[in-house]
């Protein structure tokens, strides 16, 4: 990926997934942490762009964490509010995200906040320290961020906001790393979550993500039971659709 990507493509992919396949907001909260908008993955045939993207997206994840990685999913998000101070994982096994926000966005109306250094094993901050210790990474909907999941980050200020967001979690390298990314399967996927979105047409792993990947990086989503959480994820919002 580069600085320079074109990323118009993709801005005119997102609208239509978002407006073809969103049925309703989805809203996480836990303990001082609130995170609303409407979301699906893009990993279909109807989303090529993405799937392209995600895939190719791999080797900049790669060279970021050292070591191999397993391109897990891609999202299109759009956020209508402030997003509060959190993590994505606490978990060791290393893992990445690349965002494109695809609305110009500063201090004032939504970029991403960072807490630099959060994401190592030594930090100790406290969420007082949060705000004061945050650095703001104002965007345009060319450039492209690289997260390390376990940093702290939020939003403030600003309106609706639309993102792209693939994720990859490092390959499995040792048993102890392999229960590390069932875990990490485990906090992605609920069998008893609705997110608003169209599952049939846009699941999690669509076979046009899955038929891009390498060999080993299909097998390990098979293996670490991905692949079937979603699934079940799926099966039960369709259940719960035609109660």
């Amino acid at each position: 990926m580069s600085a320079a990507l074109d990323v118009r493509d993709l801005s005119a992919e997102v609208d239509r997934a978002i407006t073809h396949g969103c049925r309703a907001e989805f809203r996480v909260e836990g303990t001082g942490v609130a995170v609303s908008g409407r979301y699906l993955p893009m990993t279909s045939a109807l989303t090529p762009v993405s799937v392209s993207l995600l895939v190719s997206g791999a080797s900049a994840a790669a060279h970021v964490l050292g070591r191999p990685v397993v391109p897990f999913r891609a999202k299109g998000t759009v956020y209508d509010r402030r997003t509060d101070w959190h993590a994505d994982t606490d978990l060791a096994l290393p893992s990445v995200s690349v965002l494109l926000y695809l609305d110009p966005l500063d201090a004032h109306t939504g970029a991403l906040r960072v807490v630099p250094e959060s994401h190592l094993p030594e930090w100790t901050g406290r969420s007082a320290d949060l705000d004061a210790r945050a650095v703001v990474l104002a965007t345009r909907p060319a450039d492209v961020i690289l997260l390390n999941e376990r940093t702290q980050h939020a939003s403030e200020g600003g309106s609706t906001r639309r993102q792209w967001r693939a994720d990859y979690v490092a390959l499995p390298e040792t048993p102890a790393e392999l229960e590390l990314l069932r875990a990490y399967v485990a906090a992605t996927f609920s069998p008893g979550w609705d997110g608003g979105y169209d599952v049939d047409h846009y699941p999690s792993f669509g076979s046009a993500m899955l038929e891009a990947l390498e060999p080993r990086a299909r097998e390990t989503l098979e293996r670490c039971g991905a692949i079937a959480a979603a699934e079940r994820e799926e099966a039960f919002v369709r259940a719960k659709r035609t109660q």
